[in-house]
């Protein structure tokens, strides 16, 4: 201040400030500043660096496209089966820790918990969608079952969109029959054979 006098800086000062508050919006790129009074250099330039913050990401949002049975063969009541869910994803980078997804049946039936790992949300960056296989149950009667999935009931993730977390399907469990086929028979004496007036005897 001593160079170029109290109101010439307070002056300069102001320049400044209006600069950076009026005129922030500026291409990236490394710079040079300097002070000039006038047409003499009275600061070394001093250089710096300008690099516009990357935009915020969105939060994600998290639904169900689909639920089919692994295989596509439905299964028999009281045969083990496994269930292939369908999660699509919006924004899934955004999305820093694993969810559940709770499913439960009409008629009712034990309810199953589906863990979508960090590893299967990294795969879903690529095509917003990833399919995850539950863990293996069966269902005690035949018929139609309506099947509900619940994604992420607990808000473990913060979403854009909660409204869209529940999916309903209705699948087949087939009657499980048992079917026996005779194929071949054999005849054996229960004792020795014994010939009597021309008569066998077993």
């Amino acid at each position: 201040m001593a160079k170029v006098g109290s109101i010439k800086a307070d002056r300069l000062l102001d320049v400044f400030k209006n600069f950076f508050k009026k005129q922030y919006l500026i291409e990236e790129g490394d710079y040079g500043l300097q002070v000039i009074d006038d047409s003499v250099r009275i600061e070394s330039p001093q250089f710096v660096i300008v690099s516009n913050p990357p935009p915020p990401v969105p939060d994600p949002d998290i639904f169900v496209m689909d639920m089919n049975w692994t295989g596509g063969v439905a299964p028999k009541s009281r045969q083990t089966a496994t269930l292939d869910m369908t999660f699509g994803f919006k924004h899934p980078e955004a999305i820093s820790r694993d969810f559940n997804a709770r499913i439960i049946t009409v008629p009712a039936s034990t309810p199953l918990t589906i863990n979508v790992p960090e590893g299967k949300i990294a795969a879903a960056k690529s095509g917003n969608r990833v399919i995850v296989t539950s863990n293996p149950f069966s269902l005690d009667n035949s018929g139609s079952y309506s099947f509900t999935c619940s994604v992420d009931d607990q808000n473990q993730v913060k979403e854009t969109v909660e409204t869209n977390n529940t999916f309903e399907k209705v699948l087949m469990v087939g009657e499980y029959v048992y079917d026996v086929t005779l194929d071949r028979f054999f005849l054996e004496p229960l004792s020795s054979t014994v010939r009597k007036g021309g008569i066998f005897t077993f």
